[in-house]
């Protein structure tokens, strides 16, 4: 039995608008962010739309642990 991947649903993807909402930020540091870290995305209707899981893989890409800013603190 072959298995197809699961068709993306609507909530898989964001709006600019809701990316920034995302990210905490607003739309010029959004614009940077997706520059700097090549975010990909689709233009659809003169809409940009992101993909949640490319959005939330570069979010914990840049997580740090509290070990990790306990021991930059002390230097």
């Amino acid at each position: 039995m072959e298995m197809t991947p699961p068709e993306s649903t609507p909530s898989d993807y964001l709006t600019q608008r809701e990316a920034m909402q995302l990210f905490g930020v607003q739309k010029s540091k959004f614009a940077e962010l997706r520059d700097k870290h090549n975010i990909p995305f689709c233009t659809l209707s003169r809409r940009r739309l992101y993909r949640r899981s490319d959005l939330v893989a570069l979010i914990e890409a840049h997580m740090v642990s509290s070990a990790t800013t306990r021991g930059e603190d002390s230097k």
